[in-house]
């Protein structure tokens, strides 16, 4: 079943490189994308069949890199869980799809 769903997160990038943009991945796959350096929120539509999925967030920067994955994010079809980690720290929250 697709699924919308709203990320966001509060990340304090490294001076150098600059940050481009972001990443999310569902289950260790690319799932989508915000490439706007100030962004701190994104909605993506993923296929949501498991009863708990675990997604992470990465900043990508200018010289291609990307940062190390956040925490994971146990989505489990009911309201977000926020996480920690040393990559940006996310919220996901979810509607369903049009």
């Amino acid at each position: 079943m697709s699924q919308s769903i709203h990320v966001e997160w509060g990340y304090t990038p490294p001076s150098k490189p600059k940050v481009a943009g972001y990443k999310l991945y569902k289950e260790g796959a690319f799932a989508c994308q915000e490439m706007k350096p100030m962004a701190r929120a994104m909605d993506c539509t993923v296929s949501l069949t498991a009863q708990s999925t675990d997604f992470t967030l990465t900043a990508v920067f200018d010289d291609g890199t990307e940062s190390p994955h956040s925490a994971p994010l146990a989505f489990s079809k009911s309201p977000g869980i926020d996480a920690a980690g040393t990559a940006p720290k996310a919220v996901i929250s979810t509607s369903a799809a049009a």
